[in-house]
Protein backbone atom coordinates (compact mmCIF):
# COMPACT_ATOMS: atom_id res chain seq x y z
CA UNK A 1 0.00 0.00 0.00
CA UNK A 2 1.18 3.35 -0.89
CA UNK A 3 2.45 5.27 2.15
CA UNK A 4 -0.23 7.87 3.95
CA UNK A 5 -0.19 11.52 2.95
CA UNK A 6 1.65 13.68 6.51
CA UNK A 7 -1.54 15.87 6.32
CA UNK A 8 -5.33 14.70 7.51
CA UNK A 9 -7.54 17.29 6.60
CA UNK A 10 -10.99 17.05 8.37
CA UNK A 11 -13.91 18.93 6.50
CA UNK A 12 -17.55 19.83 7.51
CA UNK A 13 -19.56 18.92 4.63
CA UNK A 14 -23.42 19.94 3.41
CA UNK A 15 -24.05 17.55 6.38
CA UNK A 16 -23.99 19.40 9.09
CA UNK A 17 -27.41 21.40 8.57
CA UNK A 18 -28.83 18.13 9.31
CA UNK A 19 -27.56 18.45 12.78
CA UNK A 20 -28.69 22.04 13.76
CA UNK A 21 -29.18 23.22 16.25
CA UNK A 22 -26.20 21.06 17.53
CA UNK A 23 -24.12 22.89 15.07
CA UNK A 24 -25.20 26.39 14.51
CA UNK A 25 -22.31 27.24 16.92
CA UNK A 26 -19.54 24.63 17.03
CA UNK A 27 -18.23 22.24 14.29
CA UNK A 28 -19.97 18.96 14.04
CA UNK A 29 -16.09 17.24 14.37
CA UNK A 30 -16.70 18.79 18.31
CA UNK A 31 -19.78 16.38 18.88
CA UNK A 32 -19.52 13.97 21.60
CA UNK A 33 -20.30 10.52 20.67
CA UNK A 34 -19.48 7.58 23.01
CA UNK A 35 -16.80 8.97 25.54
CA UNK A 36 -14.94 11.47 23.34
CA UNK A 37 -15.70 13.99 20.09
CA UNK A 38 -15.75 13.08 16.64
CA UNK A 39 -12.60 14.50 15.58
CA UNK A 40 -10.69 12.61 18.13
CA UNK A 41 -11.90 9.15 17.16
CA UNK A 42 -11.01 10.15 13.31
CA UNK A 43 -7.33 10.62 14.99
CA UNK A 44 -7.50 7.65 16.79
CA UNK A 45 -8.88 5.42 14.17
CA UNK A 46 -6.03 6.85 11.73
CA UNK A 47 -3.35 7.10 14.41
CA UNK A 48 -3.03 10.80 12.73
CA UNK A 49 -3.11 14.37 14.33
CA UNK A 50 -5.38 16.87 12.22
CA UNK A 51 -3.08 19.22 11.00
CA UNK A 52 -5.92 21.13 8.63
CA UNK A 53 -9.78 21.57 8.62
CA UNK A 54 -11.83 23.15 6.16
CA UNK A 55 -15.36 24.72 8.09
CA UNK A 56 -17.88 27.60 7.84
CA UNK A 57 -15.85 31.15 7.78
CA UNK A 58 -18.13 32.10 10.93
CA UNK A 59 -17.11 28.74 12.95
CA UNK A 60 -13.09 29.41 11.91
CA UNK A 61 -12.58 32.06 15.36
CA UNK A 62 -14.04 29.74 17.85
CA UNK A 63 -12.80 26.87 16.26
CA UNK A 64 -9.26 28.17 16.25
CA UNK A 65 -9.66 28.63 20.62
CA UNK A 66 -10.72 24.66 20.70
CA UNK A 67 -7.96 23.90 18.43
CA UNK A 68 -5.22 25.81 18.64
CA UNK A 69 -2.94 23.66 16.87
CA UNK A 70 -5.46 23.18 13.69
CA UNK A 71 -4.94 25.02 10.85
CA UNK A 72 -8.23 25.85 9.95
CA UNK A 73 -8.38 26.81 6.10
CA UNK A 74 -10.59 26.80 2.65
CA UNK A 75 -7.19 25.31 0.77
CA UNK A 76 -4.30 23.16 1.30
CA UNK A 77 -1.52 23.07 -1.14
CA UNK A 78 0.07 19.33 -0.06
CA UNK A 79 -1.02 15.80 -0.62
CA UNK A 80 -3.44 15.48 1.76
CA UNK A 81 -6.11 12.95 3.56
CA UNK A 82 -9.28 14.34 3.73
CA UNK A 83 -11.59 12.88 5.87
CA UNK A 84 -15.83 13.68 6.48
CA UNK A 85 -16.60 14.76 10.32
CA UNK A 86 -19.54 13.09 10.25
CA UNK A 87 -18.19 9.48 9.28
CA UNK A 88 -20.05 6.73 11.16
CA UNK A 89 -17.96 4.57 13.48
CA UNK A 90 -19.71 1.75 11.88
CA UNK A 91 -17.54 2.46 8.70
CA UNK A 92 -14.30 0.21 8.58
CA UNK A 93 -12.45 3.41 7.02
CA UNK A 94 -9.31 1.84 7.68
CA UNK A 95 -10.19 -1.03 5.22
CA UNK A 96 -11.88 1.35 2.83
CA UNK A 97 -8.90 3.34 3.06
CA UNK A 98 -6.34 0.90 2.26
CA UNK A 99 -8.38 -0.44 -0.87
CA UNK A 100 -8.86 2.56 -2.44
CA UNK A 101 -5.33 3.74 -2.17
CA UNK A 102 -4.18 0.08 -3.66
CA UNK A 103 -7.23 0.54 -6.24
CA UNK A 104 -7.51 4.06 -7.14
CA UNK A 105 -4.35 6.12 -6.41
CA UNK A 106 -4.31 9.98 -5.96
CA UNK A 107 -6.85 12.34 -6.16
CA UNK A 108 -9.87 10.33 -5.73
CA UNK A 109 -13.09 11.27 -3.23
CA UNK A 110 -15.31 8.40 -1.90
CA UNK A 111 -18.67 8.95 -1.46
CA UNK A 112 -21.71 7.60 -0.93
CA UNK A 113 -24.85 6.82 -2.75
CA UNK A 114 -26.29 10.46 -2.17
CA UNK A 115 -22.74 12.11 -3.87
CA UNK A 116 -21.61 13.25 0.07
CA UNK A 117 -17.92 12.93 0.25
CA UNK A 118 -17.09 10.20 2.94
CA UNK A 119 -12.83 10.60 2.89
CA UNK A 120 -10.30 10.38 0.01
CA UNK A 121 -6.21 11.44 -0.65
CA UNK A 122 -5.67 14.63 -2.24
CA UNK A 123 -2.45 15.85 -4.19
CA UNK A 124 -4.15 20.05 -3.03
CA UNK A 125 -7.28 20.38 -1.51
CA UNK A 126 -9.74 22.92 -1.59
CA UNK A 127 -13.55 23.52 -0.31
CA UNK A 128 -14.99 23.04 -3.65
CA UNK A 129 -13.26 19.78 -3.95
CA UNK A 130 -15.33 18.52 -0.83
CA UNK A 131 -18.23 19.71 -2.46
CA UNK A 132 -21.11 17.16 -4.59
CA UNK A 133 -19.86 18.63 -7.31
CA UNK A 134 -16.13 19.51 -7.57
CA UNK A 135 -15.21 22.68 -8.79
CA UNK A 136 -12.00 20.89 -10.55
CA UNK A 137 -11.36 17.17 -11.97
CA UNK A 138 -11.66 14.76 -9.11
CA UNK A 139 -12.62 11.64 -9.44
CA UNK A 140 -15.62 10.61 -7.22
CA UNK A 141 -15.49 6.79 -6.37
CA UNK A 142 -19.34 5.38 -5.26
CA UNK A 143 -19.06 3.32 -1.69
CA UNK A 144 -22.15 1.11 -2.00
CA UNK A 145 -23.20 -1.35 0.99
CA UNK A 146 -25.75 -1.15 3.93
CA UNK A 147 -23.33 -0.58 6.66
CA UNK A 148 -23.98 3.59 7.85
CA UNK A 149 -20.99 5.52 6.49
CA UNK A 150 -22.00 9.19 7.82
CA UNK A 151 -23.77 10.46 10.93
CA UNK A 152 -26.23 12.28 9.15
CA UNK A 153 -29.00 13.23 11.72
CA UNK A 154 -29.49 13.78 15.17
CA UNK A 155 -30.65 10.26 16.18
CA UNK A 156 -28.03 8.80 14.52
CA UNK A 157 -25.54 10.36 17.33
CA UNK A 158 -28.26 8.50 19.51
CA UNK A 159 -28.16 4.74 17.54
CA UNK A 160 -24.81 4.82 17.34
CA UNK A 161 -23.51 6.06 20.58
CA UNK A 162 -23.87 1.94 22.05
CA UNK A 163 -21.58 0.63 19.83
CA UNK A 164 -18.53 3.59 19.81
CA UNK A 165 -18.89 3.21 23.71
CA UNK A 166 -17.95 -0.29 23.34
CA UNK A 167 -14.89 1.09 21.04
CA UNK A 168 -14.02 2.83 23.57
CA UNK A 169 -14.00 0.45 26.15
CA UNK A 170 -11.89 -2.01 24.11
CA UNK A 171 -9.75 1.15 23.48
CA UNK A 172 -8.61 1.95 26.95
CA UNK A 173 -9.06 -2.36 28.01
CA UNK A 174 -6.00 -3.01 30.00
CA UNK A 175 -3.71 -4.31 26.95
CA UNK A 176 -4.17 -0.87 25.32
CA UNK A 177 -3.85 0.83 28.59
CA UNK A 178 -0.41 -0.91 29.68
CA UNK A 179 0.48 0.06 26.29
CA UNK A 180 -0.81 3.77 26.50
CA UNK A 181 1.04 4.02 29.54
CA UNK A 182 4.38 2.45 28.18
CA UNK A 183 4.12 5.21 25.43
CA UNK A 184 4.78 7.94 28.28
CA UNK A 185 1.67 9.32 27.79
CA UNK A 186 -0.10 11.11 31.25
CA UNK A 187 -3.46 12.00 29.66
CA UNK A 188 -6.30 10.26 28.76
CA UNK A 189 -9.60 12.40 27.27
CA UNK A 190 -13.10 11.23 28.29
CA UNK A 191 -15.86 12.60 27.32
CA UNK A 192 -14.47 15.51 26.03
CA UNK A 193 -12.10 16.17 29.41
CA UNK A 194 -8.18 15.21 29.78
CA UNK A 195 -8.10 13.14 32.70
CA UNK A 196 -4.28 12.87 34.26
CA UNK A 197 -2.52 9.90 34.85
CA UNK A 198 -0.53 9.64 37.91
CA UNK A 199 3.90 8.66 37.49
CA UNK A 200 2.86 5.89 39.73
CA UNK A 201 0.33 4.71 38.53
CA UNK A 202 0.42 0.85 37.11
CA UNK A 203 -2.27 -1.34 35.38
CA UNK A 204 -2.59 -4.79 36.67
Amino acid sequence: MRQLPSRLVIFESVLRENLHPLTLTRCSFDLLLGSTSLIRRVERRLQMAVTDAIVPEYLRAISKETHPDVNFTTHVAERSLVVNSQISPRFDLERQLRQMMKDQGPNFIAVDQEGIPIFGILDRVSADDLSTRPGRQVRHVFIGGDTQTLLKYPWDLVSENASALEQDYEFISKKNFRGYLRTGARELELLGKKIAISESAEVG
